[in-house]
């Protein structure tokens, strides 16, 4: 009698309330861990979202950009290589899914700060005079972004809701020399 008076007093089904009380465990927790009122759904392909969380995470180890592109089509190879290449699209619709489940985020990236070493650097701006040396002002040029792939990486990447501004790296093949790359005020 209290279920039914309860039921009617929600405006639930009966169903639905013998749902709660048999997964009362899981409904809690989901309670009391999730800030924000957000329906629960199970995942559809749980492996193959399982496979797409450790790429991207291993992506995001080794410092690589991920576009929205990427993501997706890595999904769908895995779904291709789990057999469930026919029944599995990724749309935009489960792109937004997996971030919002994975607490992903898509954000600008910011230069080249973080992929030199400063040690480097340093050694670098000492050996400029001598690599400048008999040139004349005129023809000494900043050519930092020149190169066969020219800002062939995205400029946004996933990361991490929880995850600190990115610094992306430039994309070169090899490395490239001119000769007297630097402006001359570079090198005082």
């Amino acid at each position: 009698m209290k279920k039914k008076r309860n039921c009617s007093k929600f405006g639930v089904p009966d169903s639905t309330l013998s749902a709660i009380i048999k997964n009362r465990e899981a409904v809690e927790h989901r309670f009391l861990n999730n800030k924000k009122a957000e329906k629960s759904r199970k995942c559809t392909f749980p492996d193959m979202d399982e496979y797409v969380k450790k790429w991207f995470t291993q992506c995001r180890d080794q410092g690589i950009p991920i576009s929205r592109q990427m993501m997706q089509r890595k999904a769908e190879d895995f779904a291709k290589e789990l057999g469930r290449g026919e029944h599995f699209k990724g749309s935009n619709g489960w792109l937004e899914s997996f971030k919002n489940k994975h607490k992903i985020v898509f954000r600008k990236l910011f230069s080249e700060s973080a992929s030199v070493p400063e040690s480097v650097c340093e050694e670098w701006i000492k050996d400029i005079p001598a690599l400048v040396k008999g040139y004349e002002p005129k023809n000494i040029l900043n050519a930092d972004e020149t190169g066969l792939f020219y800002q062939c990486l995205p400029d946004k990447t996933a990361m991490f809701k929880d995850e600190g501004v990115y610094s992306g790296t430039p994309g070169w093949v090899g490395r490239t020399s001119f000769p007297g790359n630097v402006r001359k005020s570079d090198v005082n």
